[in-house]
């Protein structure tokens, strides 16, 4: 094993990876509740469709 060398970040590597990751981790957490809201929406047209639908209100 001390034939083996491990290569290590500096310290300002080290925070740049870190800044890098919370940036990543901010723009997983927007992506997510965007997704969600799409899904929130889509759901809410689905039952405004059905609502029309079983209305007759699709019909021309």
């Amino acid at each position: 094993m001390r034939n083996y060398k491990i290569y290590l970040p500096t310290i300002n590597e080290q925070e740049k990876i870190v800044e890098d990751l919370i940036y990543f981790e901010n723009e997983i957490i927007q992506l997510e509740f965007h997704y969600q809201q799409k899904l929130t929406n889509l759901e809410e047209l689905k039952k405004s469709i059905l609502q029309k639908a079983f209305k007759g209100e699709l019909t021309v």
